[in-house]
């Protein structure tokens, strides 16, 4: 599938099973509840890029497709989203020729969503600008281990922006590089592969590496100034990508720079 707008938003797996934001007897196996929820600002972005007219992806897990208990989690239903389509993992086949700015929400941030991410770099390559990958800190959601944080309440997972809240840029960059990017992960973490995309063992079978491109990542502040993180850009390769941490109210902001 091929997209031809320089701006797109993708809204990820936005399920309140993925998130496990469920009771345990509703989620066998699951002995904890997390107290947090990204709908309400994923609904808040839908409305957004709706009214912006911002084509906009909504990604489907097979489970989806398999059964209406776990169709029923998902955020959206009767939305008017430009295309829908059936993402296993993260994973997708589409080609962003023109994209310039990237607006993600929804999923793991490790796991789905990075698989989502990795997949869209790989499908910009044709793009000749560099790419803004905006995260929307409250509408994408994590695991507390990864920040070296104990949980919260006896959650394990929580918002991004709860995730770095405190966090100093070294420590922020550093999961990042390792943990979305693979960078200086030792391969005995990823069944002996070493800078490959994405903090999960099903990754493994990715074509392709980050060492190939240049990465910055950048805090979109709420006095709307863009503060570069990372001192200097990760990787060498002539293709540019930009993480920028986003606030939900500050996505109009951004864009409009």
């Amino acid at each position: 599938m091929e997209i031809n707008a320089n701006t797109v938003a993708i809204f990820q797996h936005p399920s309140s099973w993925f998130e496990q934001t469920l009771f345990p007897k509703e989620r066998p196996g699951v002995a904890f509840v997390n107290d947090f929820t990204t709908e309400e600002s994923s609904r808040r972005l839908y409305t957004f890029v709706k009214n912006k007219k911002i084509p906009a992806i909504l990604t489907l897990d097979n489970t989806a497709f398999a059964s209406e208990y776990y169709f029923d989690r998902y955020f959206f239903f009767n939305e008017d989203f430009h295309y829908i389509i059936s993402s296993d993992g993260g994973t997708h086949q589409i080609s962003f020729k023109k994209i310039e700015n990237l607006i993600l929400s929804g999923g793991n941030i490790f796991i789905c969503l990075c698989r989502f991410i990795a997949d869209s770099i790989k499908g910009s390559n044709q793009s000749t600008k560099p790419v803004n990958l905006i995260l929307v800190k409250q509408a994408i959601y994590g695991n507390f281990e990864k920040f070296g944080k104990a949980s919260v309440k006896g959650n394990e997972r929580a918002s991004l922006n709860k995730l770095i809240e405190g966090v100093s840029d070294e420590k922020i960059i550093n999961v990042f590089k390792k943990r979305l990017l693979g960078i200086g992960r030792d391969p005995s973490e990823n069944n002996g592969y070493e800078n490959m995309f994405c903090d999960h063992p099903f990754q493994q079978w990715l074509e392709y590496s980050p060492d190939v491109y240049s990465f910055n990542f950048f805090d979109y502040a709420e006095n709307n100034i863009l503060r570069q993180i990372n001192e200097v850009a990760i990787g060498h390769g002539s293709k540019k990508f930009n993480f920028i941490f986003v606030n939900i109210n500050q996505v109009d902001s951004l864009l409009k720079r």
